[in-house]
């Protein structure tokens, strides 16, 4: 996928050049009880390292169009937007899609992937509950020339990027567990990954969660009693009416 692609090739570069980064990644992910979703996501750059380099800023942000056509092409995405803006000192660029099919559209999505630099799943358990899984390794990309396993290269990119994160926040009906900050309030889970990380090593943000409230999940248990104590209400008055009559029925 091109975003990817073009994320992989800004590391690189910088890198390369040996300076000190600003770089950061946005992903909102929203999933309702349907099935239905949003996802969004954005990259920001410092703007002097993008005038420094002149391949970064053309690897970043010269191929928009293409990013909302290949987005567009999944045929569960029914809106795209893309944009790219500078704010506080940074160029930025990203996408929303409004989708109606996220399963699909994952499914779709790892399709369009050349490896498995981000893999994206979402998959119903034997319980009845859903797994989101997304394992970022870009550390593993084909195109990655850098040595990752050498002590120097990771002491370089964990300096640069010290202070910057990938981060994920996912929004979802009714959260079971996750791996990450969980807000019970509004069923949201947060990643906060150092970049260093995403780009040494692989990482695994992984929340279980239910299409359902839980009470739902009980109310056929409940029906089945309401219904066994309707049918002893039932046998007991048919019970006590016999009785009643046989009593009647006795000689004085």
């Amino acid at each position: 996928m091109k975003i990817i692609q073009s994320l992989r090739i800004i590391i690189l570069l910088i890198a390369g050049l040996s300076i000190s980064a600003c770089i950061d990644i946005n992903q909102e992910i929203t999933i309702n009880r349907d099935g239905s979703g949003k996802f969004s996501m954005e990259i920001g750059i410092s703007e002097m390292l993008t005038a420094f380099d002149a391949d970064i800023s053309d690897f970043q942000f010269g191929d928009l169009a293409e990013i909302e056509s290949e987005i567009s092409e999944n045929p569960y995405v029914v809106f795209v937007e893309v944009w790219e803006t500078s704010r506080d000192g940074t160029r930025r660029f990203g996408f929303e899609a409004d989708v109606t099919n996220m399963e699909a559209f994952f499914r779709e999505w790892q399709m369009d992937m050349d490896d498995e630099s981000m893999v994206i799943t979402l998959t119903e358990l034997d319980d009845g509950n859903w797994q989101f899984k997304q394992v970022l390794d870009m550390s593993q990309a084909d195109d990655s020339s850098a040595d990752w396993e050498d002590e120097f290269t990771r002491g370089l990119v964990a300096g640069m990027m010290a202070d910057y994160t990938w981060n994920l926040k996912l929004t979802l009906p009714n959260v079971v567990w996750t791996n990450g900050e969980w807000d019970q309030n509004t069923n949201t889970v947060e990643w906060d990954i150092p970049m260093y990380t995403v780009f040494t090593e692989p990482v695994e943000m992984v929340a279980e969660f239910q299409v359902v409230a839980e009470w739902v999940r009980y109310l056929p248990w409940v029906l089945a009693c309401i219904g066994l104590l309707l049918l002893l209400l039932l046998l007991s008055g048919i019970v006590i009416f016999l009785l009643s009559r046989k009593k009647k029925s006795l000689p004085a």
